[in-house]
């Protein structure tokens, strides 16, 4: 898998468990609601180290091709 997938799952990934979160508070399963809101923030966190990873790869790749 590379880094560029890996950022798209992950993306997916916080975006289905933001709707979670939030069907999770209407039916009032706050435990859920708190758990998953902290997957959000890990999985965000992931996907914007794997980001910085790309944006890096990407220079040094530019760099070599001049």
């Amino acid at each position: 898998m590379s880094l560029e997938n890996g950022v798209e799952k992950y993306t997916a990934l916080a975006e289905m468990s933001r709707e979670h979160v939030e069907l999770d508070e209407s039916l009032g399963d706050f435990a859920t609601t708190q758990l998953l809101r902290e997957l959000v923030v890990d999985v965000e966190a992931d996907n914007t180290e794997l980001e910085h990873y790309l944006k890096y790869d990407s220079l040094a790749f530019e760099s070599a091709t001049e």
